[in-house]
């Protein structure tokens, strides 16, 4: 695991870094999970999943943003992702979003997680407006949106399952 040294972003129990290629094992971990990926249109492919990989690494050094690897700041143990990506760059809009493994589910880090990515996008990064959305049936990711202040707006089709998924945007304070 990464040195502490590498972190740029830190909340209470969790610590951010970029991802590299030398990560593929863990993106592979995580989006190869059947769990995490349900509802997002997996289970996903090993090359499907180190294109992800290399999109995260393009969006990092285009944009300064992804959906950034989170590790527990106790051991830095790998937990997860979360973070902000392009959504639909034509209208400057971008997304908050959070994958994180079944083991780190219901221990409220996910919220932590959004939150301190939510204050680095207003903050560091000098967005006006953030989007999100969920599947319908996750309903633990929309009380988390709900909890950050985040607004609904409308459904729209979610293209990798072509559900309608709830849309929600947040402005900065």
């Amino acid at each position: 695991m990464p040195p502490t040294t590498s972190y740029f972003l830190k909340s209470p129990r969790l610590a951010f870094r970029t991802w590299t290629l030398a990560d593929a094992p863990l993106a592979i971990s995580l989006w190869g999970n059947l769990e995490v990926t349900r509802t997002l249109g997996g289970p996903f492919s090993e090359s499907r999943i180190l294109q992800r990989l290399a999109r995260e690494i393009a969006d990092q050094l285009t944009f300064k943003l992804q959906y950034w690897p989170v590790f527990l700041r106790t051991n830095n143990e790998f937990a997860g992702c979360c973070g902000i990506r392009p959504y639909k760059l034509e209208d400057q809009m971008f997304e908050l979003g959070y994958h994180f493994l079944p083991q780190f589910w219901g221990k409220g880090l996910a919220t932590e997680a959004a939150q301190a990515a939510v204050s680095y996008a207003f903050d560091a990064l000098g967005l006006a407006i953030l989007y999100a959305g969920h599947h319908p049936g996750n309903l633990v990711s929309k009380h988390i949106l709900e909890k950050l202040g985040f607004r609904f707006l409308r459904d729209e089709i979610y293209p990798p399952t072509g559900h309608l998924n709830p849309l929600y945007s947040l402005a900065r304070p």
